[in-house]
């Protein structure tokens, strides 16, 4: 039975024109599983809210399987749009058949023996999934993992089995009866495979944050948690395990596949961390573990650069530096962040060399003040600049040419220096002043022009409060912030150069920014707000009666555009690059039997541009001697890293975008081999 939830919406101001390879659920099928049987490679699958009891099958085809959250950017779709497996089978199944670029965004994944089934590498954004057994079980697939949030499992949050490899960052994953992530080392020979976990809060679980089981042989994998909140779960935030096993029961197993642990917060568990021959925890806060902080790891490990607080016991059996530990109150914010005179800020190092490798070489524009501070957000209290990186986006619908576009915030909010571990995304305002300092953050994913040429983009606000100064917009490279979680003390810095300026506003008005220079295609766009006078404006936000948009006017590509397109053609270019990363660790490997890695990536973005770099950040490219171009009717991607420094880039463009996914080596602050 389909039960349709209503809903009362206007999306006069935000709806974009919806092209011809959008399906409507249930508009134009009254089923989810009819349309995505209709759709063919391209096209989205836009689902309204209510509660669709099914058990989906994507098979044979590419597609985006999402709700109105793909159109509007407002998340109340994502709570509102709820499928319910009735614990029938998984509640979503992916095929192997279909392509990486296959994309589930903005749903809520309820009650399922697993929310989503994956046999193939895929995009899951933004999604809820709640009270499913796993909720994602990835079987020799994995791909991108962002912005969900995987809680009441009754098994695991994410679990990886067979040959899988991913990035899962800037997800929550809270009281699941099992862990947080379950990863298994069953046997494995080839290329080595990574996965990466950053910049999540694993929460309340039943047993492990990330358990992490090993196998009676030796695989080629390499793990990377960094950047990560582990906190109160009820057994170990990081437990090794072995001989297939997943019962925890703290045996500290001496696995040899190599483990990175950099920059994390545990907090509350029972045990922080157990097990591991071949480890490397560096800048690291382990606080009050009930039981235990750290236990065996030993052999090869290193345990250097952290700080041990209110822990049962702070650590046994294991290779701990001592003169580079710290042991004192770490002194934490609500948010598990650092206050201010913590003696964990600039307490890290920055670069850490293991067994004749470096690990990790921050260049000092990376962090805050002389050093990088330990567990998982870098404090500012100095409002320091530092370079950024912009990441890709998953692609979504193709407007019409001729057309004006409007866009939502995906985010806004405002961050306040006089309570700096504040969070104001509930407000209803967005202010700017310098008396207190308030800045105010938004952030807008312009998706889907495919290389039309944008004549005029504008962003509009309307005022609640008037003011002699309107603002100051500066670029912000740095996209990964989320309203929910930012504050002042982790809102990224923004870029040096002025975009706009606003002087006198005047109340109950909107207000028009020119944005023409520096939106010019696809891309997620932040921008921050500051101003040098104490008189305060203020700005409706996203949740306040007049929300802020983005306004663009996207003409017709050249007549003679189409002409110039040929299948055959390639346009190859050897870059040499250098740029700023931010202060996430990320590995490059280099395994002695594998002298050349060599990664196949799926797209997750169409274009990723970087707009008015800062003075610390460059980027140049040399082609090679012989370039030839031509455009074909279907843009595919490819990039192959070696151990050296030179990436080689192949494009091929055509009529439907399969764009370029970066995110397996997209921070590199440092060169890894072992």
């Amino acid at each position: 039975m389909l039960t349709i939830l209503a809903v009362t919406t206007s999306l006069l101001t935000f709806s974009r024109p919806a092209r011809a390879g959008n399906i409507r659920v249930p508009e134009d099928y009254p089923t989810i599983q009819a349309a995505i049987n209709a759709a063919v490679t391209g096209d989205v699958v836009i689902v309204s809210p209510g509660t669709y009891n099914e058990n989906l099958v994507i098979a044979g085809k590419t597609i985006t399987l999402t709700s109105l959250y793909y159109t509007t950017g407002d998340r109340q779709y994502i709570d509102s749009t709820i499928i319910n497996g009735r614990l029938l089978g998984p509640v979503i199944q992916v095929s192997s058949s279909v392509g990486p670029e296959t994309t589930i965004q903005g749903l809520t994944i309820y009650n399922g023996l697993d929310g989503i089934s994956a046999f193939t590498k895929l995009n899951i954004l933004d999604n809820r999934f709640n009270a499913n057994d796993d909720g994602i079980d990835f079987s020799d697939s994995g791909g991108l993992v962002r912005g969900n949030i995987f809680e009441n499992g009754t098994d695991d949050g994410v679990d990886f089995d067979m040959k899988s490899e991913a990035i899962v960052e800037n997800n929550i994953m809270r009281n699941n009866h099992e862990d947080g992530i379950e990863i298994r080392f069953q046997d494995y020979v080839g290329p080595t495979l990574n996965i990466t976990i950053r910049n999540n809060q694993l929460i309340g679980n039943g047993q492990n944050g990330i358990q992490l089981i090993g196998y009676p042989a030796t695989s080629n994998r390499v793990i990377n948690i960094e950047h990560n909140l582990i906190k109160d779960n009820s057994r170990v935030g990081v437990g090794l395990m072995d001989n297939a096993q997943s019962g925890e029961d703290y045996r500290a197993a001496s696995l040899l596949e190599r483990i990175n642990v950099i920059n994390n917060t545990f907090s509350g568990n029972k045990y922080a961390i157990t097990g591991g021959d071949n480890l490397v925890a560096v800048n690291n806060i382990f606080t009050g573990s009930t039981t235990m902080g750290i236990k065996n790891i030993d052999g090869n490990s290193v345990v250097s650069h952290n700080l041990f607080w209110n822990n049962g016991t702070d650590h046994s059996g294991s290779n701990v530096d001592l003169s580079s530990s710290l042991f004192a109150n770490p002194l934490l914010d609500l948010d598990f962040g650092l206050q201010y005179g913590s003696p964990a800020i600039d307490a890290g190092t920055a670069q850490f060399i293991f067994q004749g490798s470096t690990i990790f070489d921050y260049l000092p524009s990376t962090y805050f003040g002389t050093a990088p501070d330990l567990g998982w957000l870098e404090s500012n209290f100095l409002n320091e600049p530092t370079a950024i990186h912009t990441p890709t986006i998953p692609p979504t619908s193709t407007p019409r040419p001729g057309d004006t576009f409007t866009f939502a915030p995906l985010d806004d909010a405002t961050v306040n220096n006089f309570s700096p571990g504040t969070n104001y995304a509930s407000d209803a305002l967005l202010i700017v002043d310098n008396s207190p300092i308030e800045h105010f953050l938004i952030k807008f994913q312009v998706d889907g022009l495919n290389g039309l040429e944008i004549t005029q983009a504008t962003l509009n606000l309307y005022v609640n409060n008037e003011s002699t100064r309107g603002g100051d917009f500066y670029l912000v490279l740095d996209n990964f912030w989320a309203e929910e979680t930012i504050n002042w003390y982790n809102a990224p810095i923004a870029d040096s150069t002025l975009v706009a300026s606003l002087d006198t506003v005047a109340i109950n008005n909107w207000v028009s920014i020119d944005l023409t220079s520096l939106i010019t295609d696809d891309g997620l766009y932040s921008l921050r707000v500051s101003s040098t006078t104490t008189d305060a404006a203020k700005y409706s936000s996203k949740e306040g009666e007049f929300p802020p948009f983005l306004e663009i006017i996207a003409a017709s590509p050249p007549a003679t555009t189409p002409d110039l397109r040929t299948p055959t053609d390639t346009t190859t270019t050897t870059p040499t690059t250098t740029q700023i990363i931010p202060p996430t660790v990320t590995f490059t490997n280099t395994v002695t039997a594998t002298p050349t890695l060599t990664n196949t990536f799926t797209p997750t973005a169409t274009v990723t541009k970087v707009f008015t770099p800062t003075p610390t950040f460059t980027e140049t490219f040399t082609p090679t001697p012989t370039e030839t171009e031509t455009i074909t009717p279907a843009l595919t991607a490819s990039r192959t890293v070696t151990s050296t420094a030179t990436v080689t880039k192949t494009i091929t463009l055509a009529v439907t975008s399969t764009p370029i996914r970066e995110e397996y080596f997209y921070f590199l602050p440092c060169i890894f081999s072992y």
